[in-house]
């Protein structure tokens, strides 16, 4: 095994300037103002205000991949960004096209030199951090990144990797899974020279037109399905062009030019407010991009053509000279923070809450001014002389990536740097079993499990957890000669009467099941699971809406998920049925496989396995339960009771682990309580399981 190092941070440092991040930007004002001098002497239409939006783009996604909760909708920035990409580019291109000097060649170059060197210096530093970090699992995965960062093409690798329950690679996990942006973003700027020149080509009036109407049609499009193919609306270059498209209207000047200052002023407050407002309102739970994406990204236009001109009011915060100067280093920011964030989060090299927080916001400022300062700048102008070594020096790095990805995939990511348990532990990450081609599939053609000799008599409905527990289930009903449904879709909750904001398609699975139900040839003991605490918290995707109810939920969040859950319990209660609840599992924010791994790795605990914190985190599922109070031919199962014995919950049996990720059990974990289960099953009808 190799040793990890850990990371050891002077915090008496702290106190001199010199090292303090303010210190650090101090230390460099007068050499980014000199730059910046001559930089805009080159650059008469330089606008400094638009590094101020880069600031305000970049610091939204950065403190919202810190600190989650402090800047729910944060994530917005990155829109903020393909509107300033769209503005400038479509600028230089529509200035050079018309003066009759625009090369394809020089264009890329330009390009070239602007997003290759800082992205190469972040893919070398990622790439070498992960040998020393990362499980065998994730390291493949940031190779493969690696190799799709380079050619432009990383959103559409997590895209096509973004197979949610039985990828053993989690994105999250991921440090290069910011790069998805910069995909689009390449992508876009492919394509978009040569469509500008076969637009300058359109008889005049139709410009503005055709132009409009393509924006429209890609917003339009991603509206139409975000609800239904959510993944490919967020990674995909057909449903983010708009946003791109509305800066190039900007730049054609088909937005009519404001010339009073008042209306400047009121024109950036009211898009900074709406940027500001899409930051804090916006949650996971808001469907997006598509029409929700249009108050970010007008947002950002109102503030670029409000400062056309003079700035003046709020908007003079854009040119604050620090603002100023976030926004010059906000591109090597945004590569830097989230490889530092994943991985010093994955080795838990710094404390955890606002401390470990403000250590990688610091950590990735000041590797941002270093790389923006001696990375970024020295490539941007070009030097004839050094072409040739420049482009050397690219090929090289790009073909190292491809090779190290390629010796990643056939050593199993390396798999040889770890000890021969810890390679088991991340084993354990994949789903393994029989059932998975169960797994969604509609109700008419659901799998039955247990003896398929005789007819189903009951019903297992969940989501992925009813799946995760089926290798018990069907076990157990083999003994006892009985057979069940499997209804199991991917994060759909065994509730009645519910909307589900981001997984639309649970209303109508649900329904289907309720119609089973009612049948007259329908099971007669419904088995009920699910991953209770992601339905059970504040902000939650349940709403609640009692069948014949037309008007708005009546509830949602917890109150939502435990009204739907008591009215989905009295409706089968009520025709007679016996309903087993299976409750929640011990649930983990991290894989246990992979914490279990890296504890033996780095010789320290990562997880806190205390019955405390579960109970403190399933508290409103439970709530919801006493609410209800006991029912005749309600079964409650507990497997709190069965994995968490004197205050500390059990992960792991024989040294194999029982979990395949933070919160299913793995096929031994569902085994190993088999027995448990089965006794509960065989009471329905006769006892309370507790």
């Amino acid at each position: 095994m190799r040793t990890t190092a850990a990371v050891g941070i002077d915090l008496r440092r702290s106190q001199d300037p010199r090292f303090s991040q303010w210190g650090m930007i101090a230390t460099s004002a007068a050499w980014v103002h000199a730059h910046r001098s001559a930089h805009t002497r080159d650059r008469a239409d330089y606008r400094a205000d638009i590094d101020g939006l880069r600031a305000v783009a970049v610091l939204a996604v950065v403190v919202h991949h810190i600190s989650p909760g402090l800047l729910h909708g944060g994530y917005v920035g990155v829109d903020v960004f393909f509107v300033i990409s769209g503005y400038l580019i479509t600028q230089i291109i529509h200035a050079e096209q018309r003066e009759g000097r625009f090369s394809f060649g020089e264009f890329y170059a330009r390009r070239a030199r602007r997003i290759l060197p800082a992205l190469f210096a972040v893919l070398v530093a990622t790439v070498a951090a992960g040998w020393w970090l990362q499980l065998p699992s994730d390291y493949r995965g940031t190779l493969r990144a690696a190799v799709a960062a380079v050619f432009s093409a990383s959103n559409l690798l997590f895209w096509s990797s973004n197979r949610g329950y039985f990828d053993a690679i989690e994105d999250r996990l991921n440090p290069l899974l910011h790069t998805w942006s910069l995909g689009v973003e390449e992508q876009f700027y492919l394509f978009f020279p040569l469509l500008l020149l076969g637009w300058f080509r359109l008889p005049r009036g139709w410009r503005s037109a055709v132009l409009v109407v393509a924006a429209i049609a890609s917003l339009a499009l991603a509206q139409a399905l975000v609800k239904w193919y959510p993944s490919e609306v967020f990674y995909l270059l057909p449903f983010r062009a708009w946003e791109f498209l509305v800066g190039s209207a900007l730049a054609l000047g088909m937005v009519p030019v404001i010339n009073r200052s008042w209306l400047k002023s009121l024109l950036c407050a009211l898009g900074l407010a709406a940027i500001g407002w899409s930051c804090v309102a916006f949650t996971e739970a808001t469907r997006f991009p598509g029409a929700s994406a249009m108050l970010p990204v007008f947002g950002a236009a109102a503030v670029i053509h409000a400062g056309s001109g003079s700035i003046a009011g709020p908007g003079r915060i854009l040119t604050w000279r620090p603002v100023v100067f976030t926004g010059l280093v906000s591109y090597s920011l945004y590569l830097w923070h989230w490889p530092v964030l994943v991985l010093t989060d994955y080795a838990a090299l710094v404390p955890a809450g606002a401390l470990g927080g403000w250590i990688v916001f610091a950590l990735s400022f000041g590797l941002a001014v270093l790389s923006y300062r001696f990375v970024e700048q020295p490539f941007r102008r070009p030097q004839p002389a050094t072409v040739r070594m420049r482009v050397a020096v690219a090929a090289s790095l790009a073909g190292f990536a491809v090779a190290m990805a390629a010796a990643g995939e056939h050593t199993r990511g390396f798999a040889g740097r770890f000890s021969e348990d810890i390679v088991e532990l991340d084993l354990a990450r994949a789903q393994r079993g029989d059932w998975r081609a169960c797994f969604g599939r509609p109700v008419d053609r659901s799998c039955i499990i247990g003896d398929t000799t005789v007819p189903p008599d009951v019903l297992v409905w969940g989501d992925s957890h009813a799946l995760s527990w089926t290798p018990a289930l069907d076990a157990e009903m083999k003994k006892s000669g009985r057979s069940a449904w499997l209804v199991a879709h991917p994060g759909c909750p065994p509730l009645a009467d519910i909307r589900h904001h981001t997984n639309p398609r649970c209303d109508a699975r649900n329904a289907d099941v309720m119609r089973l139900l009612d049948g007259a040839s329908g099971p007669r003991t419904v088995v009920m699971a699910g991953f209770w605490s992601t339905y059970f918290r504040g902000g939650g995707p349940i709403e609640f809406l009692p069948a014949g109810h037309d008007g708005p939920p009546v509830s949602r969040g917890i109150p939502g998920a435990t009204a739907a859950l008591q009215g989905t319990l009295e409706r089968l209660l009520a025709d007679g049925r016996a309903v087993v609840l299976i409750g929640p599992v011990p649930s983990y924010p991290r894989s246990v496989p992979a914490a279990i791994a890296m504890e033996r790795a780095l010789g320290r605990p990562l997880l806190d396995r205390s019955l405390e914190s579960q109970e403190e985190r399933h508290a409103p599922f439970a709530e919801a339960l006493a609410q209800l109070g006991p029912r005749e031919s309600l079964y409650v199962i507990h497997p709190f009771k069965w994995l968490c014995e004197d205050g500390e919950c059990r992960v792991l049996d024989a040294d194999e682990s029982l979990y395949r990720d933070g919160h299913h059990l793995n096929a031994r974990g569902a085994e190993l309580l088999a027995p448990r289960l089965g006794l509960s099953l065989s009471g329905a009808g006769a006892s309370v399981t507790d």
